[in-house]
Formats: C-alpha cells, sequence, structure tokens
C-alpha cells in the first residue's frame, strides 16, 4: 500500500504506523492522527463501535 503523505504531517515529529485498518500517525507525546484517506475501520472494528454508541 503507497501512501502519498500530505506536506502537512511533519515526519520528523509523527511517525507513520500501519494497523490491519490502513495507516496512523503517531507523535512524540504518544497522540495519535488519522486521515480519513488511508484509515477504514475494519467490519468488525466498525460493528462493535456502532453497538457501543448505542
Amino acid at each position: 500500500m503507497t501512501t502519498a503523505i500530505s506536506d502537512f504531517v511533519d515526519l520528523g515529529y509523527w511517525r507513520k504506523e500501519l494497523l490491519c485498518c490502513g495507516v496512523i500517525f503517531r507523535g512524540l507525546n504518544n497522540e495519535v492522527m488519522i486521515d480519513p484517506n488511508f484509515f477504514k475501520p475494519c467490519s468488525n472494528k466498525r460493528i462493535k463501535m456502532e453497538n457501543k454508541a448505542e
């Protein structure tokens, strides 16, 4: 999977991580940034999230 990372993302601070659902970026203080273009929740996780919201 090739991803074109925006110039907005400072790779000196953010580290790209590949998950089963796509790509996230983790910061030096363990915060998480998600670009919705590269992240699609898996069907099992989506169902759990929907059930949790009810």
